[in-house]
């Protein structure tokens, strides 16, 4: 006779495998839907819930991604992703102190976390913080990570500071680096 937990974890599988073919489908409110009859059938499942968050998200609805991030955070507090996920949608919700208190997590615990400086450079320049965001972009510039949204961006900063030759002459590097000039409009 089979025991029940394993019953309903096969059972689990089943909609969480459905939920995935709908969301690769772009069919994101059907996955929710799947992914939600497998979180009932097994609960605390960390990659259910991810799923979940990331079709909430997909869709726009922030605040439903992040119940489902703060939920996946409780069994994984130190995932790395995951920190950096809840702080960008904390971030899309004008969160800026909850999302900075990850993208900070998430410093300390990889302290070359490229990601992690792109987010509260780009938090600090929303929240007015600029002398902060401008050492984070720094940081960005001068790894082997920095990609045209990072001179873009550091150049709003450097505007938005009155730093006008700063950012003509980062604005000029972003152009350097874009083969598609249609994106800097």
């Amino acid at each position: 006779m089979e025991k029940r937990g394993s019953q309903s974890g096969c059972d689990a599988q089943f909609y969480q495998k459905l939920g995935y073919c709908q969301q690769k489908s772009c069919n994101h409110q059907a996955a929710i839907e799947q992914y939600t009859k497998a979180d009932i059938l097994q609960p605390d499942s960390l990659w259910t819930m991810r799923h979940i968050a990331q079709c909430y998200r997909l869709q726009g609805n922030y605040e439903n991604a992040l119940h489902y991030y703060i939920a996946a955070e409780e069994v994984a507090p130190d995932n790395l992703t995951l920190l950096l996920q809840t702080g960008e949608c904390l971030a899309v919700l004008k969160r800026y102190d909850e999302a900075f208190a990850r993208f900070f997590k998430v410093e300390y615990l990889d302290a070359n976390s490229h990601r992690s400086w792109r987010a509260i450079a780009w938090c600090s320049f929303l929240t007015g913080k600029e002398q902060q965001a401008r050492n984070y972009y720094e940081k960005v510039l001068t790894s082997n990570s920095a990609r045209l949204e990072d001179y873009i961006n550091a150049a709003h900063v450097e505007w938005i500071a009155g730093n006008r030759p700063q950012a003509i002459e980062l604005y000029n590097k972003a152009s350097e680096l874009c083969n598609d000039k249609k994106r800097l409009e």
